[in-house]
């Protein structure tokens, strides 16, 4: 809709082709697969940012107040599912705004941002009313400050701003080829740069970053990509430019793909010389420790027995069992509450020992959580107490530290054994 709106002299079935194409170069990425079936904020954030980002150019062009404002609810929305999302919107809806008046379109544009400006305004008034502090912005600067003060980035930020992108950069070669004038493309650009100017910091001093926190780069990259192939494919009609570009960038994209994806790339690696191929991987696919894949029925499962007796518990992790994992089973576990039993009822704050850095309270709750196993002493000061100590492990492989006995309970991936002669 916008490359229609902005580059009126590309033809529509050149502009719905560019977007079929760029489409499907996205959905070809690695970083797509890495998104789907994940639950995290930037999924739907990139959902009602499109809707609210399409609702206001619709609204401008039909001139209705009622699309202006489901954009200005949809922006609101984008703001309660991931705060400082909606400045990918309020950076389009300003860059937006400066093409119409620098084009000086007859009709009046600035009535669509107006109504969904307020409307957003009033449904912020009305959160911030009911749930202040949540939204007090000296929030998200003391969340940021605090975020500078962790471990430096495994993998340099601006591999991953470029994974984020997927294979939507190949738009850009024939956008700057073909319509480096395009005021659709140099809306893309400039919405690129403020959607990653945020994340400067993190870029240019290899803070802890994440590729999921720049995947909000590909509507920009989307709309780039788009006017890209679509002045291509308008110029091949025309034959004006090479029969070759495109099956040669389309080739490039399938060897990319090959190379994204680690069913493909595992067999690309074997091969003489192969492992240079792993210094491009990570510019298209996120990193190993992105994608780690969580049990959910078996924690689940492992939640309700640890859960399920009366007698207070002591869960130790593995180190072969990822810490989230012990997150997910508090998580589904039953509000935490102080315990019945009076041996382990003491005052809270006391304190029997260590597990790993962390104090063992008696009085914090019927069940605790220990990543690291404490010393025998602390041990037989919790057993005496009368709480049952459990060992949690994954099913295939050895561990150690932990009791010879058969377990007590299964599940497909994860096991639960209990401290000998506590069954």
């Amino acid at each position: 809709k916008i490359v229609r709106i902005l580059a009126p002299s590309l033809p529509v079935q050149a502009v719905t082709g560019g977007a079929i194409l760029s489409a499907a170069l996205y959905l070809a990425s690695d970083v797509y697969r890495y998104l789907s079936g994940t639950f995290v904020a930037e999924v739907p954030a990139m959902l009602l940012l499109t809707v609210s980002a399409y609702s206001l150019v619709q609204a401008n062009e039909m001139r209705r107040a009622s699309i202006a404002i489901l954009a200005g609810a949809s922006a609101f929305a984008l703001y309660v599912v991931k705060m400082e999302a909606v400045w990918t919107f309020v950076s389009f809806s300003l860059l937006y705004a400066t093409v119409l008046f620098l084009q000086k379109r007859g009709k009046p544009w600035w009535p669509a941002f107006l109504i969904s400006a307020l409307c957003a305004v009033v449904l912020f008034g009305l959160y911030s009313w009911w749930f202040w502090p949540l939204t007090d912005p000296r929030l998200l600067l003391i969340f940021a400050e605090a975020f500078r003060n962790e471990a430096m980035n495994s993998v340099a930020p601006i591999k991953l701003w470029v994974v984020a992108g997927g294979l939507l950069w190949l738009g850009l070669l024939p956008a700057f080829r073909h319509c480096a004038r395009s005021p659709a493309l140099w809306l893309a650009l400039g919405w690129l740069g403020m959607v990653s100017l945020p994340y400067a910091d993190a870029i240019l001093n290899g803070r802890p970053a994440q590729v999921r926190m720049f995947t909000l780069i590909m509507p920009p990259l989307l709309l780039a990509s788009t006017t890209g192939f679509a002045a291509l494919l308008a110029r091949r009609v025309g034959n004006q430019a090479g029969r070759l570009t495109l099956p040669l960038l389309l080739a490039v994209a399938l060897a990319l793909m090959a190379l994204s994806h680690a069913e493909t790339y595992q067999r690309l690696r074997d091969l003489p010389g192969g492992w240079r191929l792993q210094y491009l991987k990570v510019f298209l696919s996120p990193p190993p420790y992105e994608r780690m894949d969580y049990p959910l029925n078996d924690l689940v499962a492992i939640s309700r027995h640890v859960h399920a007796g009366e007698s207070p518990t002591l869960l130790i992790r593995d180190d072969k069992v990822p810490e989230e994992d012990i997150n997910i089973i508090s998580y589904f576990g039953p509000p935490p509450v102080r315990s019945t039993i009076e041996k382990f009822a003491a005052p809270a704050g006391t304190s029997v020992g260590l597990c790993g850095s962390r104090n063992i309270e008696l009085a914090s709750g019927r069940v605790m959580y220990c990543n690291a196993p404490p010393a025998q002493d602390t041990l037989a000061k919790l057993v005496t107490a009368g709480v049952r100590i459990v060992y949690l492990r994954q099913r295939n492989g050895t561990a150690a530290h932990l009791p010879k006995e058969r377990p007590m309970f299964t599940t497909r991936s994860l096991m639960l054994l209990s401290e000998p002669g506590h069954q």
